[in-house]
């Protein structure tokens, strides 16, 4: 069976590029943030890195390191502003980094945003 998944949106890779998200946050008038990991994340540092760049947007910031509660959180929170969380995944990169990609639908839009840790 084949598959085809095709995203018109930005995006940003390299090093320091989770330094971006405060702009990417604006440029799509996020007002709430939902950051995801487990505790391989946590461990790694990246989620402080994260977390510290998306709190410079000045949006409100919701954290689950639980992947449980995540998953109800996405189900009822995230439908009521018409996003659906489509992809999230982590990828091992060059020197120890790490990429984050999150996929979401945001009312029929692909929108993917992406960084690398």
């Amino acid at each position: 069976m084949a598959s085809e998944f095709f995203v018109s949106s930005n995006v940003v890779f390299g090093r320091d590029s989770v330094k971006e998200l405060p702009n990417m946050l604006k440029e799509y008038e996020a007002k709430n943030v939902m950051v995801v990991y487990d505790a391989g994340v946590k461990m790694a540092g990246i989620a402080e890195k994260v977390l510290a760049e998306v709190e410079k947007a000045g949006v409100k910031v919701t954290v689950f390191d639980n992947n449980a509660k995540a998953a109800q959180y996405v189900a009822e929170a995230l439908a009521e502003e018409d996003v659906t969380v489509t992809e999230v995944s982590l990828a091992p990169e060059a020197g120890g980094r790490v990429r984050l990609t999150v996929l979401l639908d945001y009312r029929g839009e692909a929108l993917n945003m992406a960084v690398t840790v």
